[in-house]
């Protein structure tokens, strides 16, 4: 139970970075 929040904490976590650096990196076209 409190397994899965980590792994939910984790995840979106790791998520909100990956948007933000799309969103820092986005005007240069780079998909990942």
């Amino acid at each position: 139970m409190n397994l899965r929040m980590r792994f939910w904490n984790l995840n979106s976590e790791i998520w909100g970075r990956k948007t933000l650096k799309e969103k820092t990196v986005g005007g240069m076209g780079m998909s990942h």
